[in-house]
């Protein structure tokens, strides 16, 4: 049978363990805990993984599930399988499915909230929240952008960034700000944007830095929210903003980011 051979495979452990992507954090996650019980990578010790799982949030789930997927995905792309081994894989991908998401109005800072966040922190901290503010981005994209992927055009920088699922989309952000995180991260040796910066350690400082400064609790990617809220508020435009996130679905960006409810004046006018 397949299933047990599967970590025999030439490398198959590589692609958890090696690759860096959006998915390393969840796909090393998922081979510590099969190395933590002496299992081998085989689609039936992945199924114990993901039962064992159940009861994390649904958001976790559905990107380990998203990891085990890509990472399948990435064997059948540079591997040269037998016909059985192939179907074999096909066939596990389309069995694993993410558990639905019921959808919340995303947190989010305003303008006036985020500007006294970067006027009053670190240097470092300050280009990072002022980068996401200004682009969108997810933390795990900005710190993963190389410089090669930086192009001046039409007076600002068009910056291609690798979201969720791979997928390439891109980002524009003012001369002076890439020129000011040049210049606090320079290293001639990176070919990273903010180099030296780990995601970890970024999402750590802003959440520290709301805390004393605004004292409130957000994560990294609340300035994502703030920014599309903001968007959609001044240019009333979901369709536009949902194709700048990334989103798949604009019902997606609707849900989480349309704050917009009729008032009385609206109703009764």
């Amino acid at each position: 049978m397949f299933d047990v051979q599967i970590a025999q495979v030439d490398g198959f452990r590589a692609y958890f363990s090696e690759i860096e992507d959006n998915y390393s954090v969840d796909a090393n996650s998922i081979l510590a805990w099969l190395d933590s019980n002496g299992l081998d990578i085989t689609f039936e010790n992945l199924q114990s993984y993901l039962a064992d799982i159940k009861g994390c949030s649904p958001a976790t789930y559905n990107k380990r599930v998203a990891a085990i997927r890509n990472r399948l995905k990435k064997a059948l792309e540079d591997q040269n399988l037998t016909v059985n081994q192939t179907v074999a894989i096909l066939n596990y991908i389309n069995r694993i499915k993410p558990v639905k998401i019921q959808y919340r109005p995303a947190k989010y800072l305003s303008e006036a909230e985020v500007q006294k966040l970067i006027s009053n922190t670190k240097p470092r901290t300050s280009l990072i929240i002022e980068f996401l503010w200004i682009t969108g981005c997810r933390i795990s994209e900005a710190v993963n952008i190389e410089q090669q992927h930086i192009k001046d055009e039409s007076g600002a920088y068009s910056i291609t960034v690798i979201g969720k699922g791979s997928k390439a989309r891109i980002v524009r952000a003012p001369h002076d700000l890439i020129a000011r995180i040049k210049s606090e991260f320079a290293d001639t040796e990176n070919k990273k944007l903010f180099s030296g910066l780990r995601k970890e350690a970024a999402s750590m400082q802003i959440k520290r830095s709301a805390r004393r400064i605004l004292k409130k609790e957000i994560s990294a990617h609340t300035l994502r929210h703030s920014f599309a809220t903001d968007k959609i508020a001044k240019t009333k435009n979901l369709s536009a903003v949902s194709k700048y996130l990334g989103h798949a679905s604009i019902g997606t960006t609707s849900l989480l980011y349309d704050h917009n409810i009729l008032s009385d004046a609206d109703l009764f006018q």
